[in-house]
């Protein structure tokens, strides 16, 4: 989506009267959104990721019940009916 972006940025760029007055603005926003999306989130997901599994291994050894993925699929279901 990022790279879709700049080449609508680049049609608009040259030929503005075409697009409108507002299609620049618009597309800026889009592509500071995906931009955000594809990197900051994605880099954020990895972290919660390495966080959950240093603290999925720090309750197996200290002895704490950790759910099972059957046990959270089905806390998920219920929680999608509510």
């Amino acid at each position: 989506m990022v790279k879709e972006t700049q080449n609508a940025i680049t049609l608009v760029k040259a030929k503005p009267m075409a697009y409108g007055p507002t299609a620049l603005a618009k597309l800026t926003n889009t592509l500071s959104v995906a931009t955000f999306v594809s990197v900051d989130v994605a880099n954020q997901v990895t972290a919660v990721s390495g966080i959950s599994k240093k603290l999925y291994d720090y309750a197996k050894l200290k002895g704490i019940p950790v759910p099972t993925q059957e046990e959270i699929n089905k806390k998920a279901k219920e929680l999608q009916k509510e």
